[in-house]
């Protein structure tokens, strides 16, 4: 069974890294960017955001992942179910910081919220990049030769 859900990941690990590293270059460049316009708040504000998107994203991909290879049938249910998780835990995440109004201080609010913004766009155009590369055919013609 590892030697399955290694095949399906390896088949899918070239979409899984284009759009991570987009998001990795996007999340060091809003910490930069944080650091300069708004300090070590700004820094750690945009260093969470960016953890946040690439591990809820990547977690949420490797899941899709291994449902895409054994249950087809059930990928579009569990992809949508997977996205609602993936908001309401950072709804979640951004309420805590609001109820906590002690992490204004640490943390800069808007640098998060900027590169979680980022880092998600970054994510999803490098997912669409890689799907438009794979050419994946939408049906099967049942190998009939023309």
């Amino acid at each position: 069974m590892t030697t399955t859900v290694r095949n399906a990941t390896e088949r899918t690990a070239p979409t899984v890294w284009a759009a991570l590293v987009p998001s990795l270059i996007i999340g060091s460049a809003c910490v930069s960017v944080g650091l300069v316009a708004a300090g070590t708040a700004g820094g750690w504000g945009a260093g969470i955001g960016a953890m946040l998107v690439v591990g809820f994203f990547w977690l949420g991909q490797a899941a899709l992942n291994v449902v895409r290879f054994f249950a087809p049938g059930l990928f579009l249910v569990f992809a949508l179910l997977t996205y609602l998780l993936q908001v309401v835990l950072l709804l979640a995440v951004f309420a805590s910081f609001q109820r906590n109004p002690g992490w204004s201080d640490r943390i800069s609010p808007t640098a998060l919220g900027l590169t979680v913004i980022a880092c998600t766009v970054a994510w999803t155009v490098g997912l669409i990049v890689a799907d438009r590369r794979q050419r994946t055919p939408l049906y099967d013609d049942g190998g009939s030769a023309r």
